[in-house]
């Protein structure tokens, strides 16, 4: 399995309701298309030792690599102008990105 994090803040003046509305709309838009196996979001409510750490957290998982490949195509060529990604984009701040494997999916050395 192959995870997307995005940690990002909300912009001052967007409501965080707002931008989880948005997030739900982009996750089940992925969803339709058959583009993610799964998807989470939440809220960072405890940063620990990393106070620069966004506020917001969404994990998007892959069953592969070509599933996560086929999925920014996709979003590259017809969703990242649209509604509702286009929207979300303009709505976050501090957006930070790391790419993930499930440790199972790791040869064994």
């Amino acid at each position: 399995m192959k995870t997307y994090n995005v940690f990002y803040s909300v912009k001052q003046g967007v409501s965080s309701e707002q931008v989880s509305k948005l997030t739900d709309e982009f996750i089940a838009q992925l969803r339709t298309h058959e583009l993610v196996e799964s998807a989470a979001s939440s809220r960072i409510v405890n940063k620990g030792n990393f106070p620069e750490m966004p506020d917001f957290h969404l994990a998007v998982n892959f069953k592969d690599q070509a599933q996560m490949d086929a999925s920014f195509h996709t979003i590259r060529l017809s969703l990242m102008t649209t509604y509702p990604h286009a929207d979300l984009m303009r709505s976050v701040a501090d957006f930070k990105v790391t790419f993930s494997e499930s440790l199972s999916d790791l040869p064994v050395a």
